[in-house]
């Protein structure tokens, strides 16, 4: 059944991708030639500027408070917004929002804005002790008015920190939104051991496999979602806003989603990027069939963060942390992870609109308990090889607020 799918899965997304393919094949080899230049296929992307931030991390280019900036530029965040910026200090980094850096429509209360910085802000600490620091975090503001959300105090520290191994996965963290292998089951034990990673009180963690009751209900859910958000037609709008067909756009915002990273086979990501910008992959149809056909049947596991208060900015802070030491854990452990927020975008989505409560009462049924809502959700499952790399803006431009 799952092979039928994943079938299902390759010729829906190469009919996505070949809408409009009959004017590529009539163009002279020349025009193909300089299509293929103009998308910079002809030469490793991630040797371009726009990926340096990992090349940086992984030399270790930079040392004390700019090797923990350097670290939080590398953290996950919605569609690759990198919605932050840093004060640096000898004693002391703030960490801000930018707010203009919003997913808008689908992320009205800035509960995913606040959860990357959360990441960033998990990122740097862990790289802390590498630099002979150590951290203490508290908040700045309430996140409402100001756009401070944290300072990280810093101190001289003898910690031996090369045991740490979430560090050491900093620099080879990505997301992987393509399909994941079936044949291979996360073991209980592995399941048990990402849970423990979930040491915040205010912060709970739920992993299912696919094939039980909640799994099922819950990619079916994300489908379902994704359905409504791609026939909304300003959460579309949004979408597109940060999807970065040309090679020439992600060397100029060296942010939001790239081909390379939408799921594609290499092939078919070629395919994409020779077609015209308008009838490239990316749009709510093909999120749709990739959601549908690939990415939910063919992951091995769901998982979501639950907190009390999902707008609250310390509860989303929290769920960014604990959402970057799983997939940190996860790259050390050979996993593939991949955020499905989907079902909790559209929660908000309802209530912003005034809408009946449907897919709130719906993950409420699922997680069995009133105090305790999601606010993050995702899949994992174990694939071979690396996962593209996303672009990355520069630390010249994420300093000073």
């Amino acid at each position: 059944m799952v092979e039928r799918q994943a079938k299902a899965a390759r010729n829906s997304t190469r009919r996505l991708l070949l809408k409009g393919a009959g004017a590529v094949t009539v163009l002279v080899a020349g025009g193909l030639a300089w299509r293929a230049w103009d998308q910079d296929l002809l030469t490793d992307p991630t040797s371009r500027a726009a990926f340096s931030g990992w090349r940086d991390w992984n030399d270790g280019r930079q040392v004390g408070p700019m090797a923990m900036v350097a670290a939080g530029i590398l953290a996950a965040s919605p569609h690759n917004t990198q919605p932050w910026r840093f004060v640096v200090r000898a004693d002391r980094i703030d960490v801000h929002a930018t707010p203009d850096r919003n997913l808008g429509a689908f992320d009205p209360y800035r509960r995913e804005l606040h959860t990357a910085l959360g990441c960033a802000i998990e990122n740097m600490c862990l790289a802390a002790p590498r630099q002979g620091l150590a951290v203490t975090t508290t908040p700045l503001s309430d996140g409402a008015a100001e756009t401070g959300v944290a300072r990280l105090a810093l101190s001289p520290t003898a910690e031996l920190a090369e045991r740490d191994v979430l560090a050491g996965a900093i620099g080879r963290r990505h997301t992987d939104r393509r399909a994941y292998d079936v044949k291979r089951d996360v073991s209980e034990p592995v399941l048990t051991a990402l849970t423990g990673f979930a040491t915040d009180p205010n912060v709970r963690l739920l992993l299912f496999p696919r094939a039980t009751a909640q799994g099922q209900e819950f990619g079916q859910a994300t489908i379902d979602a994704t359905r409504s958000i791609v026939a909304d037609t300003e959460m579309d709008g949004w979408s597109k806003r940060w999807t970065r067909h040309a090679s020439r756009d992600v060397d100029r915002y060296r942010d939001g989603l790239t081909l390379a990273c939408a799921g594609l086979s290499p092939v078919m990501r070629v395919a994409g990027e020779m077609l015209p910008e308008q009838s490239a992959a990316g749009d709510g149809e093909y999120w749709l069939a990739m959601t549908r056909d690939t990415q939910i049947p063919t992951a091995a596991a769901f998982g979501m963060i639950l907190v009390r208060d999902p707008a609250g900015l310390g509860d989303a802070l929290g769920a960014g942390r604990l959402w970057q030491r799983l997939h940190l854990a996860g790259t050390v452990l050979g996993l593939a992870m991949q955020p499905l927020n989907q079902v909790v975008e559209l929660v908000d989505r309802e209530q912003a609109l005034a809408q009946p409560p449907a897919m709130r009462e719906r993950l409420a049924a699922l997680v069995g308990d009133a105090v305790w809502r999601p606010t993050f959700g995702f899949r994992l499952g174990y694939r071979d090889g690396a996962a593209p790399v996303s672009p990355r803006r520069s630390l010249e431009s994420v300093i000073g607020v």
